[in-house]
């Protein structure tokens, strides 16, 4: 009776397991009644219903439910079937995800195995079954492991749920910001700098002050904040009395503003957990089988990765008989010229002071708050690293985080490796960078299109897809070939990479300053945030540092998949499909329960809209893809994903406009390649695209006045229709002149907002100087500029004459530019921004 009293009627059945000394029992009930039909949507529906129904009517408690669902959140957790099921999300999927949403229930990564149904035809298999366990579930009994079992006769696996009580070691320190918000900080840190005395070489130096201003720091937080469990009791208890007392006697506008932002931590206290759950390391797949516990998984990591950054010697290739271009000796001057303090406080000014810190526990905030006080000794530093050709051993240990690329990894092979790097040796690099990004370019061909300053990695997918496309359109051969590179950082050779600079014609010096940078460093993998044993790398470049993706580039070509569909149709809505369901699965991850409406704004704004931001630079939205994005974030900004109605207390219209405007500032974005045919920069997408349209493209404001052939492409269609409903970039950008060397007379608006063509067709007709550019139309005598127009008849000038007899090239170096006519305002993206908002609103068919 007790079961069908706690149950709340007799329609149940139960299971009991004993407690046995200190360890509590279980007892699970179920209803015998409930039916589950396998194939059918409908009868899916309504056992979701039935369990929402159930959690709510219990209230707020803890919760575990485990079972076969027979459905899939995304086309990830699918394999072998029919490939348009893998194309994009059923709708049964998508309420699926909405139904774990209003769950408000954490669903646990898988160990061991990543489907946990399998077909018979041994082809087919699926993650269908699943644990969800709530957030308070984790609080109270911590976060449980669950383990895909081997399966027998059945085609299901089992699922067994384990706690890991191991002890994985005490966690490095790292540096936190809010520290900086302390008035009593900056005393410590000076009074504690004073009180050292270091003897030896600079990197000795600072590296001791770092690890004394450490343990120092360590006492201070303890004594001045406790521990972080206990601050959040604290929020909780907050939270609770502010509940209460609203409940009974209301509370004032100054509480609710504290209980939202109260909320607002415990949203991101939450999403902290659930991200360190989901990045957990329990247990490997190695050649050996499951590799489980603390001590194997981290030996099992270290001799991944020391396997990985060895080398064996080999006789390797040389390139002996290819002609590379050559460093010019004023380049190689500027490379090894003795470092200035100026330039390292600009690179100092330049880092993000948010970025993970390696061995050392401090970031580039911590630097740029006390850079003056450490400014004459980092110095001194860069200038023994310039006379010495070395990087002192104790600056050059790094941590290697992993970084899942799935989302239930199993071995290795499913993490990214990213370098972590000591401050100082960061900062040593980030220089070299700098000056090594300003010289690289004349050694680098125009093909390539990654990591170059100036080049985007977009411009790639522009030419093949232009290539691609005329290929088809008039039947031509064309052989594409993707070059894929496995573990291309990892795997470099540090005496190949040495040849290539060589064969640069680099200076014998900065060869030295990369072999010291480069061929040199000792290794810690983080494993659950733990370091292992260290160990010394013998092969490969640091992902992470700003040397490595430049040093890459003198090697080999780098040519990744981008993410965008190589050949797609942008009109079809599957082809957005990917990016859709990236949307989806991210706000399906995050926990309404605790974000408030601010919140949902800053979510929507920095991370959903950067989402998207890669696809729209190449390819203009159709309308049905945007209403179906608008419409997810318009759920999300008003309580969630899932099916049920939501109230929107303010017209979308309005929150989309600027803040300015007194709204919400969301926005709604392919002017970037109106903008960048601007310039007369000579690129491998432009060759490509004048070659196949018009060679006279190139500089025009208003490309609407070339014809657009029927063959062109829908990328070229959508660039072309920008001056469309009133041209509104022609009237958004105008060109400075300069010395008049790049602006062509009569056919370029620099002059009111037309071009002089357009304005005087008759006297265009009749001068002789129709292609000239203003330089040459005209000549500087006595100190001023003096017009010389040559007609093939005489005219009179009159209001002609007038409109420019004021004007004159500049005599100095700059050439034309195109800009905003708006800068004074604000920046030139922002006020494109504030235009768009005013000319096409909410109508996307006019952007």
């Amino acid at each position: 009776m007790l079961c069908c009293s706690l149950w709340g009627n007799d329609d149940c059945d139960w299971v009991s397991l004993p407690a046995a000394g200190s360890s509590g029992g279980i007892l699970s009930i179920w209803r015998k009644s409930l039916g589950f039909i396998v194939f059918s949507f409908k009868g899916k529906r309504r056992l979701w219903n039935d369990i929402l129904m159930t959690k709510n009517g219990f209230g707020d408690i803890v919760w575990c439910v485990v079972g076969d669902f027979n459905s899939v959140i995304e086309v990830t957790e699918r394999r072998g079937v029919a490939s348009d099921v893998l194309s994009h999300p059923s709708r049964e999927m998508m309420e699926f995800r909405w139904f774990l949403e209003d769950l408000e229930l954490v669903d646990m990564p898988l160990v061991g195995r990543q489907f946990t149904w399998f077909h018979q035809n041994g082809v087919a298999m699926s993650r269908l079954d699943r644990v969800l366990v709530s957030h308070d579930w984790a609080r109270l009994w911590g976060n449980p492991n669950v383990w895909v079992d081997d399966r027998d006769v059945s085609d299901h696996c089992h699922l067994i749920l384990r706690y890991d009580p191991a002890d994985w070691g005490p966690k490095p320190f790292r540096f936190n910001n809010f520290w900086l918000e302390n008035k009593h900080f900056t005393d410590l840190i000076v009074n504690t700098c004073e009180s050292q005395n270091f003897t030896g070489w600079m990197g000795f130096i600072l590296k001791e002050r770092l690890k004394g201003l450490k343990l120092a720091i360590k006492r201070w937080s303890l004594e001045e904040y406790g521990k972080s469990e206990e601050r959040k009791k604290m929020l909780v208890d907050s939270i609770k009395a502010l509940d209460t007392k609203s409940e009974i006697v209301g509370i004032s506008a100054e509480e609710v503003e504290t209980r939202k932002c109260l909320f607002n931590d415990l949203y991101f206290h939450a999403r902290v957990k659930s991200r360190r759950k989901s990045n957990s390391i329990l247990a490997l797949q190695t050649a050996n089988g499951v590799t489980e516990g603390s001590t194997n998984v981290r030996q099992a990591a270290m001799s991944f990765f020391q396997q990985r950054y060895s080398n064996d010697e080999w006789a390797r290739p040389n390139l002996d008989g290819v002609v590379f271009p050559m460093l010019s000796k004023e380049n190689n001057s500027f490379l090894t010229a003795p470092f200035t303090l100026e330039e390292i406080e600009r690179v100092v000014k330049d880092c993000d002071g948010s970025k993970c810190p390696g061995p050392d526990g401090f970031n580039f905030a911590f630097i740029k708050e006390f850079w003056e006080l450490m400014k004459f000794e980092v110095r001194i530093l860069f200038d023994q690293f310039h006379g010495n050709n070395c990087v002192p051993k104790c600056l050059m240990s790094y941590f290697l985080t992993l970084i899942p690329k799935v989302k239930s990894p199993q071995s290795l092979d499913d993490y990214r490796p990213i370098s972590l790097l000591g401050c100082w040796y960061k900062l040593l690099a980030k220089v070299l960078a700098s000056r090594l990004a300003s010289v690289i370019g004349t050694l680098i061909p125009k093909t390539k299109s990654a990591f170059l300053k100036g080049r985007q990695l977009v411009e790639g997918v522009v030419a093949v897809n232009e290539v691609i496309d005329f290929a088809k359109k008039f039947r031509k051969d064309c052989v594409i070939l993707k070059v894929g590179f496995e573990k291309a950082c990892d795997s470099e050779d540090w005496g190949f990479l040495d040849y290539m600079l060589g064969r640069f014609e680099f200076s014998d010096k900065w060869r030295a300053w990369m072999k010291a940078c480069v061929c040199e460093g000792n290794l810690f993998v983080l494993v659950n945030g733990i370091p292992t044993e260290e160990f010394q790398i013998k092969r490969g470049l640091k992902q992470g540092d700003l040397l490595a993706p430049l040093l890459f580039l003198l090697v080999a070509t780098p040519f990744k998949y981008l993410g965008l569909p190589v050949g797609a149709n942008p009109h079809k809505v599957s082809t957005w499909e990917p990016m859709l369901d990236v949307i989806r699965g991210r706000l399906g991850s995050w926990g309404n329960k605790y974000v408030s409406l601010g919140g949902r704004v800053v979510l929507l704004n920095a991370v959903l809209n950067a989402i998207s931001i890669f696809f729209l630079s190449y390819w203009k939205m159709p309308v049905k893809v945007w209403r179906e994005l608008v419409k997810i974030q318009r759920k999300f900004l008003w309580g969630g994903l899932s099916n049920h109605a939501k109230t929107g207390w303010v017209k979308w219209d309005d929150i989309c406009r600027p803040k300015k405007e007194a709204d919400l500032g969301l926005r709604n974005l392919l002017a970037k390649w109106r903008w960048k045919l601007l310039s007369h920069d000579h690129e491998v997408w432009k060759e490509i695209v004048t070659a196949k349209y018009d060679g006279d493209i190139i500089g025009k404001l208003a490309i609407g006045e070339v014809d657009v052939p029927r063959t062109a492409s829908l990328w070229w269609q959508d660039i072309c229709l920008l001056d469309v409903n009133g041209g509104w970039f022609r009237l958004a950008v105008g060109k400075k002149v300069g010395m008049g060397d790049s602006t062509s007379f009569w056919n370029e608006v620099w002059i009111g907002s037309q071009s002089l063509r357009q304005r005087f067709l008759r006297l265009y007709s009749v001068s002789t100087q129709q292609n000239e550019v203003i330089q040459s139309m005209g000549r500087m005598a006595s100190g001023r500029w003096q017009w010389v127009l040559a007609w093939r008849q005489e005219r009179k000038f009159g209001v002609f004459t007038f409109g420019i007899c004021s004007l004159s090239p500049s005599v100095g170096t700059i050439r034309g530019v195109c800009v905003f006519k708006c800068l004074e305002e604000c920046g030139a993206v922002q006020s494109l921004c504030v235009l768009l908002a005013t000319a096409i609103g909410s109508d996307p068919n006019k952007g």
